[in-house]
């Protein structure tokens, strides 16, 4: 068996109310660029840097996905926006994972609630995990690619909301 892959998955930052452009259009708060600003320095200090970055097309996913990046510094990942991710269900998300290339051993995804919280506890049957803003979850999984099962060996390495964090 190969070592293990990572798949890291962030809920966005706070965001602002909807307005003129709904859901779709919301934007980080300055709250919630500073969550992200703060995870993204921490990961910078553990190492993780995600060899491909899958993130919503929604407004705030771009927008925190922008800041891990610039987190991260040179060198960071390659950034897709895709329109699936969207509010998506656990079985969209197993399903944008499986078109990854096995090249790919960390993966990042920036997404929504509920679904990053369904999929965590699908993956690894970690119960009442939650999701608040700009929380990331890392997970190993013993896989030779993306096409993920509910039963496939998943670790839950951490789970990490920006106010655990030192200051």
């Amino acid at each position: 068996m190969s070592l293990p892959r990572h798949l890291i998955l962030m809920r966005h930052g706070e965001a602002a109310p909807g307005g003129l452009g709904g859901d779709h259009e919301r934007i980080l708060t300055a709250a919630g660029q500073s969550e992200v600003r703060r995870m993204a320095l921490w990961m910078n200090g553990l190492g993780l840097n995600p060899g491909k970055l899958l993130c919503s097309s929604a407004r705030r996913t771009q927008e925190t996905a922008a800041l891990v990046c610039a987190g991260l510094g040179e060198g960071g990942p390659e950034t897709i926006v895709d329109q699936r991710l969207y509010l998506a269900e656990p079985a969209t998300l197993m399903s944008v994972l499986a078109e990854q290339p096995a090249s790919v051993r960390t993966l990042m995804v920036v997404g929504h609630n509920p679904g990053l919280d369904s999929l965590l506890r699908q993956l690894g049957r970690f119960a009442g995990a939650g999701f608040s803003t700009a929380t990331m979850a890392v997970l190993a999984i013993a896989s030779e690619g993306w096409k993920l099962t509910a039963s496939e060996p998943v670790q839950l390495l951490s789970l990490t909301r920006p106010d655990s964090l030192p200051d």
